[in-house]
């Protein structure tokens, strides 16, 4: 059965737990399809039948709106763990009636994936929202829905607006940047026909990578941590990640990083130059904490912080902002998506 892959931008309404949180800018996955079970049959026959439904995963992208940044229930589900029970996309006409309506619950997984930050491109950014769930139905358009939700005011968040600051490290030459995925887990298990949670929901961060023209710092803080030994907490560092409106004044949602332990460092080499063009960084992340505009920062996500804080002083950032609380979060200490390199004792030349 085909799944649900819509292409029309803004036509699909996402609700939450019964609550209209936003306008999709497109939607794919979703397929419908069910486990087939052979038993023998008569001679050396096999009879198949359909048993248990499964269903793909299903994705959706929003982007960030000037006033708001993020929506309130990805920024709960990456900050605190908080998933919802159930939701909905809601497909409208180019005139805001229902056409069709996905329902979606019993979720397993939630992964929430940032777009590549790249200085050479002027494409859209947008936050892509991927669902494992238990149970998917799909139902006709109903006239009582809901009117479509005016849009908030959409600046153009263009995936080449952003600034990335890392204790003591010159981030000026960074053109390119792929933020953390987070993927959050919710345990559960068959209970009758339904799947109930089990235990507490868990989270991941993934690795944080880089390309800039001037690594200089970050080989010293490589040659720090695997030939000085310093792979402990100790050599670990902090960091932020700001979107930022057209402007490149107004941030529209950061991403606060703790954590970070380089693990690899690569020189991309020219055949005309003696030195690398660019060098790719990879760092593992150990927490991750999405913030909205000062005005709408959530009491509820405060009170998931920690007491522990650090100070982050940026020589690229200017007087103006060499100062920046970084928070520890709950996430920390979580094991991390991708790549990491355990502790390595320290480094001996031979002799």
């Amino acid at each position: 059965m085909p799944g649900v892959v819509r292409s029309d931008s803004r036509l699909a309404v996402v609700e939450v737990d019964g609550v209209q949180v936003g306008i999709t800018d497109s939607v794919t996955g979703g397929a419908l399809s069910s486990m087939i079970v052979g038993l023998p049959g008569p001679g050396d026959t096999i009879n198949q039948h359909v048993s248990h439904p499964l269903y793909e995963p299903l994705s959706w992208t929003m982007g960030a709106a000037l006033d708001s940044g993020l929506p309130d229930w990805i920024m709960a589900a990456v900050n605190q763990r908080t998933v919802p029970s159930r939701g909905s996309l809601s497909f409208r006409s180019t005139t805001g009636e229902e056409a069709q309506r996905l329902e979606w619950g019993e979720l397993t997984e939630l992964h929430v994936a940032f777009p590549l930050l790249d200085a050479t491109r002027s494409e859209r950014g947008v936050v892509t929202a991927t669902l494992h769930a238990g149970r998917l139905h799909r139902t006709a358009g109903s006239p009582a829905a809901s009117a479509t939700p005016k849009e908030a005011r959409q600046p153009q968040w263009l995936v080449n607006n952003f600034r990335l600051t890392i204790d003591g490290l010159d981030c000026s030459r960074v053109s390119r940047v792929q933020p953390p995925e987070v993927v959050v887990t919710i345990p559960s298990t068959a209970v009758g026909e339904r799947r109930e949670p089990t235990g507490a929901v868990s989270s991941r961060v993934g690795n944080l990578s880089l390309q800039l023209e001037d690594a200089t710092g970050f080989f010293a803080w490589y040659e720090d941590v695997v030939q000085g030994g310093n792979n402990g907490t100790a050599g670990e560092r902090s960091g932020r990640l700001e979107c930022l409106a057209p402007d490149l004044k107004q941030v529209l949602f950061s991403v606060e990083l703790t954590g970070l332990g380089i693990m690899r460092i690569a020189p991309q080499w020219t055949a005309t130059s003696g030195k690398p063009s660019t060098t790719e960084v990879d760092l593992y992340c150990e927490g991750l904490l999405v913030k909205a505009p000062t005005a709408k920062q959530d009491s509820a996500d405060r009170e998931s912080l920690t007491d522990d804080t650090r100070t982050s002083a940026d020589p690229a950032a200017g007087a103006g902002t060499s100062t920046t609380p970084i928070i520890e979060t709950p996430l920390r200490n979580r094991p991390p998506i991708g790549r990491t390199i355990p502790d390595l004792p320290p480094f001996t030349r031979p002799r």
